[in-house]
């Protein structure tokens, strides 16, 4: 589901979709919710947003990277990198809210970009 579109297309300037960069994110928590249509807004990007990690289909061609929301469910975010395979070249970031760099680390070597 595309929750956001960046403010030039909200003006109404009728930017086409497809000159946008999108984000893919899977939404594994509620902690950021309402984080991602500013972010949409200040990239003048599309976000596609996923609801848990079992829904979690192949990004769109435009994606530039994968986002993990996962505030809160930062050992949810290690499980869904254990059991996806990273597509080369496009990021997945994880989106948290423990300050630990162990935790950090952890993402890391699960397959999180750094």
């Amino acid at each position: 589901m595309t929750i956001a579109i960046g403010r030039a297309d909200r003006a109404g300037q009728n930017l086409k979709r497809a000159t946008l960069s999108r984000l893919r994110v899977i939404v594994l928590s509620d902690a950021f919710k309402s984080f991602w249509n500013d972010l949409a807004a200040d990239l003048d990007a599309i976000i596609d947003a996923v609801e848990g990690p079992a829904d979690s289909t192949a990004p769109m061609p435009e994606t530039v990277a994968v986002i993990l929301a996962a505030g809160g469910a930062e050992a949810e975010a290690v499980r869904w990198l254990d059991s996806h395979t990273a597509i080369p070249g496009l990021p997945v970031l994880v989106v948290g809210t423990d300050p630990g760099r162990r935790t950090a680390m952890q993402l890391t070597a699960h397959g999180a970009s750094d």
